[in-house]
């Protein structure tokens, strides 16, 4: 174990030696471009001030290709989803990119590697139990970073379900008013709060840049994996097709608040179903212990 650890630190810190070295840690083209992007320079500046660029650099296509498969065997238990990690953070708008996800997930999973390797030993479990826990440490730690981030992205994709119907209307009054679809889905974002907003944000810094304002929205309902703003996109599509569009949305924006009233029912329904779990279960506990004293008599008078 020891050997293993000083091999470690070893290799970490040849590849930080490495790391000073400038035809090594040279940025990429796309990491360049990367802060005139919208939302661009957060990003890029949160990369490069989280994880070490030589560093980054050396370990970006090891770990996101370890990660990626890795994360396979998270999808089977569950804990992560069919997206890659870079699809999930740029849903969550996190100001990391995959590589440094991958750098920070490995890197805890090697500190629980190592105090669990530390400690188990000293604590007198049986040796097969004790690597059983040394394994399972790291597993749990990496399994545990994909639950979080595919949770963060599932509450991302309820936000902008629940928030939808208000914008779907806002949007419908003013393309009645006279609005183009671009002025008010600009209107929308710099005068609302909350996740659509933010997005309809973004969406009109790609309008800006040059991108046709379906496109645009078209790119996001990709992004975020909605089914009812896909919808939602589908009927704003036809504004160039001469059609009353605010009608359409109008008529759109009922349908997301019938949707958003059934589902309330239905957890509400949910909710008072799971009332009677805990009723259920106090009232069989004692009657199965009552039930026990003439069973046991019984059994006993047979016995005899």
């Amino acid at each position: 174990m020891t050997t293993v650890v000083l091999f470690t630190l070893w290799w970490l810190g040849a590849v930080t030696l490495a790391s000073c070295v400038p035809r090594l840690h040279r940025r990429s083209l796309a990491l360049r471009l990367h802060p005139y992007q919208p939302g661009g320079a957060r990003r890029a500046d949160a990369d490069v001030s989280s994880v070490p660029p030589g560093l980054r650099h050396q370990l970006r296509a090891l770990l996101v290709a370890a990660g990626e498969s890795s994360a396979s065997f998270a999808t089977l238990t569950s804990a992560g989803g069919r997206e890659t990690v870079d699809e999930r953070l740029r849903l969550v708008r996190s100001p990391l990119d995959g590589a440094a996800f991958r750098v920070r997930q490995v890197g805890t999973c090697f500190a629980a590697l190592l105090v669990a390797g530390a400690l188990l030993p000293l604590s007198g479990l049986p040796p097969a139990v004790a690597v059983v826990a040394i394994i399972g440490a790291p597993v749990a730690c990496f399994v545990a970073w994909e639950q979080h981030l595919s949770a963060v992205a599932a509450a991302h994709r309820r936000g902008i379900v629940a928030e939808l119907p208000v914008v779907a209307e806002h949007l419908a009054l003013l393309l009645a008013s006279g609005w183009s679809l671009a002025g008010a889905i600009d209107r929308i974002g710099q005068r609302a709060h909350g996740l659509v907003a933010a997005e309809l944000r973004s969406v009109t810094a790609r309008i800006h840049h040059g991108l046709a304002t379906t496109n645009a929205l078209a790119e996001w309902a990709a992004s975020s994996r909605v089914d009812e703003l896909d919808r939602l996109v589908r009927v704003l599509s036809l504004d160039n097709a001469g059609t009353d569009t605010s009608a359409l949305v109008s008529a759109e924006a009922s349908l997301l608040r019938d949707e958003a009233h059934r589902r309330l029912i239905e957890d509400l329904e949910r909710r008072a179903q799971q009332v009677w779990i805990p009723v259920t279960v106090a009232a069989l506990v004692p009657g199965t212990a009552l039930l026990a004293v003439p069973f046991v008599d019984a059994l006993s008078t047979f016995a005899h």
